[in-house]
């Protein structure tokens, strides 16, 4: 609103005084003067002067209405236009926020996903592999045995018959026998008692696996000059031979047993097998005993010049056989039901033995391991 001020002077007002003229402007006692002209002419100039003044202030009042109004529009139109904008701000934060959850959540699913065919794919892998690790692993401990066993074998100090259950007899009869590649039951093919071991042709390693007695030995025969130079030996004194162990004549290798003290009276007699079909093994083929051919006791002799198999049981055993030191093959081939043979080289056959023990095939793997 307009401040008021004096209608003579234009000056400032003061409880409705001009501070400037001095002139009393209040309505009730105001007095317009004006110079040269008469009071009627006075009076109606300045009726006419507060028709006009009315005018013009209803004309600004409703101006400054219209104003007002335009600014309230404008006001409104503008947080209308704040209130979209923000309101469409909120949405597209929640899509994008909507957006990550939903990347987060199917990256997680996925990351969990992953993770769980991953162990899944380990499991399997893990389980396919147990069988291999744990043969590996007896592989390794069977050969660290027999090299600790070869090794103590030539220090004259160690006596790897300190875990029998008893002593030999020095007392018996003299027996002699030579022995080409094969394994051999003590008390079935050689009687029990101390021998002397010589080698007659070629070279190769011969063992005693006595689980009973804890027995496990090896010499390396061989009439070479380097070999004997490693430890390598021609013969050997004092190999003792108990009941139920098993001696083993490597590839290549032919020897001779002889004994003053052997038990011959005490040896099994042997039976005839009443297995007489061969089975020829071809390399690179798997042959189950018991589905493919009957389970047994064979002898391995290669077709040609050399074959080796594979013997899986409780464990896997190479067989080795070569036909210019090898004419009889490697004998007594301990094949209980469900061995499993592989041909690992060349062709061989597998030919039952003439004579064997009994048909419990599977002593072999007690008794020698």
């Amino acid at each position: 609103m307009q401040k008021r001020r004096c209608y003579l002077c234009g000056g400032k007002l003061v409880n409705g005084v001009c501070v400037e003229c001095g002139l009393d402007n209040k309505r009730n006692d105001r007095k317009s003067f004006r110079l040269n002209c008469t009071t009627a002419e006075f009076a109606k100039d300045r009726k006419t002067t507060h028709t006009i003044d009315t005018t013009i202030q209803k004309e600004e009042k409703i101006k400054n209405q219209e104003v007002s109004k335009e600014k309230n529009q404008n006001k409104e139109h503008k947080t209308a236009n704040v209130l979209q904008q923000q309101t469409k701000k909120r949405k597209d934060v929640n899509k994008q926020v909507r957006k990550k959850t939903k990347s987060a959540v199917e990256g997680k699913q996925k990351s969990t996903f992953s993770k769980m065919i991953k162990s899944i794919v380990a499991i399997v892998l893990g389980l396919n592999l147990i069988p291999l690790i744990i043969g590996a692993c007896i592989e390794g401990i069977s050969q660290f045995k027999e090299e600790v066993t070869y090794e103590k074998h030539h220090d004259q100090e160690y006596n790897f018959y300190e875990n029998a259950k008893y002593e030999l007899s020095n007392e018996g009869e003299v027996f002699e026998i030579e022995l080409s590649t094969g394994n051999y039951k003590v008390g079935v093919h050689i009687p029990e008692g101390i021998y002397l071991l010589e080698r007659t042709e070629g070279s190769g390693i011969c063992k005693v696996n006595d689980q009973k007695n804890e027995i496990h030995a090896n010499w390396w025969l061989s009439d070479f000059e380097d070999s004997l130079k490693d430890g390598a030996v021609q013969s050997a004194e004092d190999v003792r031979l108990y009941e139920g162990g098993y001696f083993q004549v490597g590839d290549g290798l032919k020897i001779r047993l002889t004994s003053e003290c052997a038990q011959v009276s005490k040896m099994i007699p042997l039976i005839q097998n009443p297995l007489s079909e061969e089975k020829h093994v071809k390399e690179g083929e798997n042959y189950t005993a018991g589905i493919d051919f009957p389970a047994g006791i064979y002898e391995f002799r290669c077709e040609k010049t050399y074959a080796w198999i594979e013997c899986t049981y409780e464990e896997c055993l190479d067989i080795y056989c070569d036909s210019e030191d090898d004419e009889d093959g490697f004998k007594n081939v301990y094949l209980p039901e469900g061995t499993v043979v592989t041909g690992g080289g060349g062709s061989g056959v597998l030919i039952p033995e003439d004579m064997i023990e009994s048909e419990d095939y599977t002593s072999y793997y007690v008794d020698a391991k």
